[in-house]
């Protein structure tokens, strides 16, 4: 049997760790129409790459009953499939289909676990184990990236892609101009940044920086142009704080709408860790220890074309595709650690 377990309790990536306690009373739930469409797919995606496949003769279940943290399992002597009905209730289009993706590579093309992961932290393959390492990174299965995924689900010895190394230096795609569009040094605030001290939230400027801690997402008061190359830079640094109670982030969007909102950048309050890149779609982490807690930090994010590029400390880390948002959306901090931020910088990318 090969069981599926959780790793991030935020969202599925190939698997979750469930806290319930198991229901031997609860009557297995056969199948096959909530399946139908991803085996549909499956069958699409191997005739594509040359492989004939029977699936005929495969059950799939949805059971509250699973072992306690196991999301799925495929029982290869019963050639069937049972994934956590609770969980898959809870999952997107694509959480479902990588989830069940990932144990038709056992029980139909008789995968087992493979957790290499690629110099940049991602994971090889969506038959990563539940046990592996959490301080790897999850995976981002969507654009060019699940394009390889799946060709690698059919063929282990697929080539390793080009986004595997991350080799994106940050000068070597600097070969043109940008014009300065706002700086903020936070000597005064002639910008009119958000001021608060309140129960939950206490955000001044003071020393000339940026003090931020707030349960509440805090607006940046300028937009960003998301048809237009750009690059926005800026420098932060965690400090230690009794009160500071989790992850913390940047992201651009509709906060209140969920319009395309797209997180740049989660933290947890010791400053390990990144997260990305979408509050609606399966985030990927990216642990570093490439972030001070005692200097400034300094963070790029750019947009060349359709993909976004994503520095730390003059270090790339990842890149992925353009998102569908609004084209004028504001930038938001919001910060369940205690930061400050300093030498805000938006430019406009000249090719």
């Amino acid at each position: 049997m090969n069981p599926t377990k959780l790793l991030f309790i935020f969202f599925i990536v190939t698997s979750c760790k469930v806290s319930k306690e198991i229901m031997p009373d609860e009557t297995p739930i056969i199948v096959k129409n909530e399946f139908e469409e991803f085996l549909t797919t499956f069958k699409k995606e191997a005739e594509l790459r040359g492989k004939k496949i029977d699936i005929s003769a495969l059950k799939t279940r949805l059971d509250a009953t699973l072992t306690k943290g196991y999301i799925g399992l495929c029982d290869q002597k019963l050639n069937e499939i049972t994934i956590d009905s609770a969980t898959w209730r809870r999952m997107s289009v694509h959480e479902r289909e990588l989830l069940l993706y990932h144990e038709l590579g056992h029980c139909v093309l008789g995968r087992g676990h493979k957790n290499k992961a690629f110099q940049n932290g991602e994971f090889s393959s969506i038959m990563r184990s539940g046990d592996s390492d959490p301080s790897n990174a999850g995976i981002y299965y969507f654009s060019f990236r699940k394009k390889y995924y799946i060709d690698e689900l059919f063929d282990e010895n697929t080539i390793k892609p080009e986004w595997a190394d991350n080799q994106l230096p940050y000068q070597g795609n600097m070969a043109f101009q940008k014009k300065l569009l706002l700086k903020e040094t936070f000597d005064d605030n002639r910008n009119q940044w958000t001021i608060a001290d309140t129960k939950d939230t206490t955000i001044k400027i003071e020393n000339g920086s940026y003090s931020v801690l707030t349960r509440v997402p805090v607006k940046c008061p300028f937009k960003i142009n998301l048809q237009e190359n750009f690059e926005i830079e800026f420098e932060f640094k965690i400090l230690p704080n009794p009160e500071n109670r989790g992850l913390s982030f940047f992201y651009w969007g509709n906060f209140l709408t969920n319009k395309g909102v797209n997180a740049v950048m989660y933290f947890d309050n010791k400053g390990n860790s990144l997260r990305f890149p979408q509050f609606n779609v399966i985030p990927i982490n990216i642990y570093t220890a490439n972030i001070s807690n005692v200097e400034y930090n300094k963070f790029t994010i750019r947009k060349i074309g359709n993909k976004y590029y994503y520095y730390l400390n003059e270090q790339p880390f990842y890149y992925f595709d353009e998102v569908n948002i609004d084209t004028d959306t504001p930038l938001w901090f919001g910060c369940l650690a205690s930061m400050q931020f300093d030498n805000i910088v938006y430019s406009s990318i000249l090719k």
